[in-house]
């Protein structure tokens, strides 16, 4: 599994850290409950590495959940709901979820008029949308998502650690 991350993670374009580097800060326990791990860097800019499930459709005993049912069980493998930013840009990379609805990490203010956020894809069309979080559906899956700070900025260097005095 390692093996295959630092490949994708040398395909992912520069300026980056090295793979060196980076390694240490992953949660491997985290990643190995992921199917099938897939590599994306949606945000540059912060250089945040997001490791989420990347087969094609989520894994079969991550179907017919509430939104609470999926939270609880990313959370106890160590992981988080992808969000719409994560989701959206998954889908530019392939032929993913063609055959199901993912729930999305969803903001405080919509929870609590108890609705959650899902995405699916229709042909090539992304949609993200609100739906009760409290519906069972077959077809309403989740993919799990491990977000590592690389504790960079844009030029590369160390972030100040909090004790640090900063000018």
């Amino acid at each position: 599994m390692k093996t295959k991350l630092q490949k994708q993670y040398k395909e992912l374009p520069n300026p980056k850290p090295s793979w060196k580097k980076v390694e240490p800060l992953i949660d491997w326990k985290a990643v190995k409950q992921l199917q099938t791990p897939k590599i994306l860097r949606v945000k540059d800019d912060e250089f945040k590495l997001v490791i989420v499930e990347g087969s094609k459709e989520p894994p079969k005993k991550d179907f017919d959940v509430t939104y609470q049912e999926a939270l609880d069980k990313v959370h106890e493998r160590g992981l988080e709901l992808m969000n719409e930013e994560e989701y959206r840009y998954l889908l530019t990379l392939g032929d993913y979820d063609s055959k199901s609805w993912v729930w999305l990490d969803t903001p405080e203010e919509i929870l609590i008029i108890g609705a959650a956020l899902s995405g699916g894809r229709d042909v090539d069309d992304v949609y993200v949308g609100r739906t009760f979080a409290s519906n069972h559906h077959g077809y309403r899956a989740f993919r799990g998502s491990l977000r590592v700070d690389l504790g960079l900025k844009s030029s590369l260097e160390p972030l100040p650690s909090p004790t640090s005095e900063v000018e």
